[in-house]
């Protein structure tokens, strides 16, 4: 059966008149809650285009997330994609390690005081300041703020409140934005941060392409937004400033929230569930006799519990909590309805997370689901439905 937009109604099917598993849930765009057609539409074969209304609503419409045509988003993913690789990652283990030693520094610190160690602030300002040293060898010591109540977080938490309004409303950030900044950090304080953020991106951009940073020369790393401005593949309407500001934008943003959040939540489960802490610790302690040795990921890696304890985290943070939708250059075929080309159609990564029948009991934190090797109900692989990096040409570069 072919589907058009006369076939569905708002919020449900004509042939069905309870809400089904795919509806039009507005006038050009349908969602379909359905587990096993993710990898269908989030695929790697073939042409994928981003939907153009949804994918620029955080005012950083260069950036490779907001890239809505598949030739654009090629080149700037290609240029991105070695940098974030495992090898590179690797290399970045000793600055993660210095960055944690600081964060477990302070937690010591709290302890002896008595106050309460405030872990979200802590978790934001440890992902912000790494992130931060590997894109522009820059270092905002947030490690060492005052309760950590300075965080790259809330700049990027005032993005997404005007991202709302930005979707539904394109001329008024666009007004709001013209205004001059003193009259708009009166109306809403967030977005004084969020100007001084994109101050900030702007003006490391201008200072590496001027030769005036000079701790990208001095790091043993290379830093990402150098490494861009030095790659001879990527055109140079793609180097221009305002383009790097908004892909800085978008990186770091990827690397802080997500990162922080998923931090939090883990710590969070493991530190309130007994019977989870015991098991982690009791393989920490086995796999590391030695404690004071500086720990590697190549090892960490392989313990299977700690996995666990991760992939839950990540899973219940859920990093892109929106829907997501993807415009198909041929036609899309779920169950007796055939979906025309170019429609934009969506999933949420929060419907496959909290699916019972491939994550029961999904509201737990159960890191024993991911071991021995993980299957759900009908015997197919559970790393098959670990999404939250999502999948296809579009999923995230920090899935490495």
């Amino acid at each position: 059966m072919s589907l058009d937009q006369g076939s569905f109604y708002h919020g449900r099917c004509v042939d069905d008149p309870g809400q089904g598993p795919i509806v039009r849930i507005v006038p050009d765009e349908i969602h379909i809650q359905d587990s096993q057609f993710y990898d269908t539409l989030y695929t790697k074969a073939g042409r994928v285009d981003k939907y153009a209304w949804m994918a620029n609503r955080f005012n950083s419409d260069q950036s490779v997330f907001a890239t809505p045509s598949a030739d654009l988003h090629i080149i700037r993913r290609g240029a991105l994609n070695p940098l974030f690789s495992r090898q590179r990652i690797l290399d970045l283990e000793t600055v993660v390690r210095e960055k944690v030693d600081i964060l477990v520094d302070r937690i010591r610190s709290y302890r002896e005081s008595g106050k309460p160690f405030p872990l979200s602030g802590g978790f934001m300002a440890l992902s912000g300041d790494v992130i931060m040293q590997y894109c522009f060898s820059l270092n905002y010591d947030h490690l060492h703020s005052e309760d950590f109540k300075t965080t790259l977080h809330e700049p990027f938490m005032a993005v997404s409140i005007s991202g709302h309004l930005s979707l539904q409303f394109p001329i008024v950030p666009k007004i709001l934005f013209s205004l001059p900044e003193s009259w708009l950090a009166k109306t809403e304080p967030l977005f004084a941060l969020m100007f001084q953020l994109q101050k900030d991106l702007n003006k490391q951009i201008v200072d590496l392409k001027e030769g005036k940073n000079e701790a990208v020369g001095k790091s043993s790393i290379p830093t990402v937004f150098q490494e861009l401005l030095d790659n001879p593949n990527l055109p140079p309407d793609q180097k221009e400033t305002r383009r790097l500001q908004d892909e800085a934008q978008l990186v770091i943003a990827a690397g802080v929230s997500t990162t922080g959040w998923a931090l939090s939540v883990g710590a969070f489960h493991i530190i309130n569930n007994p019977d989870v802490y015991r098991r982690l610790r009791q393989e920490l302690d086995e796999a590391i006799p030695d404690p004071t040795q500086p720990l590697k990921w190549a090892d960490l890696e392989r313990l299977p519990y700690l996995t666990g304890c991760i992939r839950e985290a990540v899973r219940l943070s859920y990093p892109v909590s929106t829907r997501n939708p993807r415009l198909l250059s041929k036609p899309l075929v779920y169950n007796e309805w055939v979906i025309p080309p170019r429609t934009p159609v969506s999933m949420t990564i929060v419907d496959v997370n909290n699916d019972e029948d491939i994550f029961p009991e999904h509201e737990k934190f159960k890191p024993e689901r991911w071991i021995n090797p993980p299957k759900t109900k009908d015997g197919s692989s559970l790393e098959r439905y670990f999404i939250c990096f999502q999948k296809g040409t579009r999923s995230c570069l920090g899935i490495k």
